[in-house]
């Protein structure tokens, strides 16, 4: 499977190596509890708003780099 930021946060969250990644990178936002508002989100059209959440472009950009390189 290869995973990318087409993919749904939901998608992403249910597999055990995508969900490590954002459990490294970005704990607080799986275990946040209004998770499940946005699992039906493209992670691409989630990541918009990164910043808002604190999240730094260069954290994305491992998030991201990680997930591709995912098999």
């Amino acid at each position: 499977m290869k995973f990318t930021f087409d993919m749904t946060v939901g998608q992403l969250l249910e597999n055990p190596k995508s969900r490590s990644v954002f459990e490294k990178y970005t704990p607080q936002l799986v275990h946040h509890p209004m998770i499940g508002m946005v699992k039906h989100f493209k992670l691409k059209d989630l990541m918009q708003y990164a910043r808002k959440a604190n999240i730094s472009q260069e954290t994305v950009k491992k998030i991201q780099t990680e997930l591709e390189s995912l098999s």
